[in-house]
C-alpha cells in the first residue's frame, strides 16, 4: 500500500492532461494534473478498497475506473482494478489492468502477483510462474504469490504427467497393435501351412 501511495505521488508530478468537465458524483475533473486531482482520485481509490473489503466488486471496480478517470496512470487504482476483476471472474481484463499497473510501477509485487493469478485462472502457467516468481523477488513476504507459483508449478507436473501418461497409452497402444499384427500374421502362416 505504502509503494503504491508513493506510486501515487510520483505520478502527480508528470504533466499528464485530464479530461475537461464534472466527473461522476461530482467529482471535478480537472485538464491540467494538481494537488486537488490527486485528492479526488485517491478518495476514489479509498472508496473502491472499502467497497471491495465489503465485498461490493461492483462498486469497487467502478470507483477504481472513476479514479483512473481522474488519474489514468495510477498504479494502486489499475492494481485495485486488477484485484476486482480477478474477483469478478474476469481473467483476461485482469491481466490486462495487471499488466498496465505493472508498466507504471515495474517493482509492484502487487500487481505482478495479480498477473500470476489471471495467468493461472487462464491456464498459463509458465507466465503465471514467471509473475509469481518476480513477485517473490519484490516482495518475499508476500504470501499469494507463494500460491500462485505453486499452483502454476501443479498445473504445469500435472500437464508433463499427463503428457508422459498419454505417451506411454500412445506407446503401449502401438505395442499392443504390433502384437496383435503379429498374431494373424502367425494366424495366416499357420493356416497355409496346414
Amino acid at each position: 500500500m505504502i509503494c503504491s501511495l508513493l506510486g501515487m505521488l510520483f505520478f502527480a508530478g508528470f504533466g499528464i492532461d485530464f479530461v475537461h468537465g464534472e466527473g461522476p458524483s461530482g467529482v471535478t475533473v480537472r485538464s491540467a494534473p494538481g494537488e486537488g486531482d490527486m485528492v479526488d482520485a485517491t478518495r476514489w481509490y479509498n472508496e473502491g478498497v472499502r467497497r471491495a473489503h465489503s465485498g461490493d466488486f461492483q462498486g469497487a471496480l467502478t470507483a477504481a475506473n472513476i479514479a483512473l478517470k481522474i488519474h489514468p496512470n495510477l498504479p494502486a487504482a489499475l492494481t485495485l482494478k486488477s484485484e476486482v476483476l480477478l474477483a469478478l471472474g474476469m481473467s483476461e481484463e485482469a491481466a490486462a489492468a495487471a499488466e498496465l499497473a505493472i508498466e507504471q510501477e515495474s517493482d509492484n509485487a502487487v500487481a505482478w502477483n495479480d498477473l500470476a493469478s489471471a495467468q493461472n485462472a487462464l491456464g498459463h502457467p509458465i507466465e503465471a510462474l514467471n509473475a509469481s516468481e518476480r513477485a517473490i523477488s519484490i516482495d518475499p513476504n508476500l504470501a499469494a504469490a507463494y500460491r500462485n507459483l505453486d499452483s502454476a508449478r501443479t498445473t504445469i507436473r500435472g500437464t508433463s504427467q499427463t503428457t508422459q501418461k498419454e505417451s506411454a497409452r500412445a506407446s503401449l497402444s502401438w505395442q499392443g497393435i504390433t502384437v496383435a499384427l503379429a498374431t494373424v500374421a502367425i494366424l495366416v502362416n499357420v493356416r497355409k501351412i496346414s
